[in-house]
């Protein structure tokens, strides 16, 4: 109990002192002060979690703030203190199902999706990911969400979204991309897949007779590529690009539901600018912006792009500029502001 003031006291004097994100380490209960390191800037905290990351180290990021919240509650509550070692344990909280489910609405997914979520958590599987997708001006974006438990409890985090846009033909309803391999007896074993980078990934892994394709199930397919005894003989003309350039995923991290929403990551990817109003200064200072990926720049050390960020400072008022158009479905106090999907 001592233990778990200290830490909060000594999170208030990070924050302070401007140390604004914090990690934490899942695999291992609250320990001491010690346990969060404070750091400044996002980009060096993420740095900090990749190049320490382990078997035994569980990452996630917050906002000090955020753990500062968190923490007084345990300590407020009291309820999961082992008293032998003076470590507290955090349970499954109660609404962390519900709360997954207002993140969800509010990056823009839908209740199909929501329920795969769900039932993922019922069976308590430890990570687990969902798919969906966004028609685009050519091809579609494929978007997957990573969701992970904690390593002490039964609370799931969802913390990135990833986003990629493939520029070739989209699935028709009810298709699947699905890789075929021949067993040494003569059967067929199907593994079905939900987007074209993993089909991919997966199909390149094999080392036997194996053949990538598309279609509704191994009855009703379109091959696209072939292999044989380990080497690929066969990638059909319309599926070369994506075969042998595939387009690189762009990691978008999230923050209790705060992010860019799915219509915006896929917006971003394919090299549009969004615009955000819920944005964080290093030192904690809320501002807007417009965003943009910098294609020009190398990607950074997790093989991201970076950010170009355009604020108010340059004159171009999103908001004032609808306005202007009179648009009906703006006035509708229900319905998110239209600026946002853009």
């Amino acid at each position: 109990m001592l233990r778990l003031n200290a830490t909060i006291m000594n999170l208030d004097r990070d924050l302070k002192e401007g140390y604004v994100w914090t990690v934490v380490n899942n695999y291992y209960p609250v320990e001491g002060p010690w346990h969060f390191p404070g750091i400044k800037e996002r980009k060096i905290a993420e740095e900090y979690m990749h190049d320490y990351r382990g078997h035994d180290r569980d990452f996630e990021l917050y906002l000090t703030r955020h753990v500062i919240e968190h923490l007084k509650k345990l300590f407020n509550s009291a309820k999961n203190i082992n008293k032998e070692k003076e470590l507290i344990h955090i349970d499954m909280n109660l609404n962390n199902l519900e709360d997954l489910k207002d993140e969800m609405k509010k990056l823009g997914f839908d209740e199909a999706l929501i329920a795969k979520m769900e039932e993922h958590m019922k069976n308590d599987d430890p990570a687990f990911k969902l798919y969906d997708e966004v028609k685009a001006s050519r091809g579609q974006v494929d978007i997957t969400l990573h969701f992970k438990q904690s390593g002490q409890s039964d609370y799931y985090y969802l913390n990135k979204l990833e986003a990629v846009h493939n520029q070739g033909k989209p699935l028709e309803e009810g298709q699947k991309y699905m890789v075929i391999t021949k067993t040494d007896d003569g059967k067929n074993i199907v593994k079905k897949l939900e987007n074209v980078a993993e089909a991919i990934e997966f199909f390149k892994k094999q080392n036997g007779n194996s053949e990538l394709a598309v279609g509704k199930d191994a009855a009703h397919k379109t091959m696209l590529a072939n292999m044989e005894e380990g080497k690929v003989n066969y990638v059909s003309k319309d599926f070369k690009r994506d075969y042998y350039s595939p387009s690189i995923p762009q990691t978008f991290w999230l923050d209790h539901g705060k992010g860019f929403s799915k219509e915006q990551a896929a917006n971003l990817v394919q090299g549009r600018a969004v615009y955000r109003d819920d944005l964080l200064s290093r030192e904690g200072t809320p501002y807007k912006a417009w965003m943009q990926l910098d294609t020009e720049k190398e990607r950074d050390r997790q093989n991201n792009l970076t950010f170009r960020q355009f604020t108010d400072a340059y004159g171009y008022n999103i908001k004032a500029l609808l306005d202007d158009f009179k648009i009906k479905e703006m006035t509708d106090p229900k319905k998110p502001p239209l600026w946002r999907h853009l």
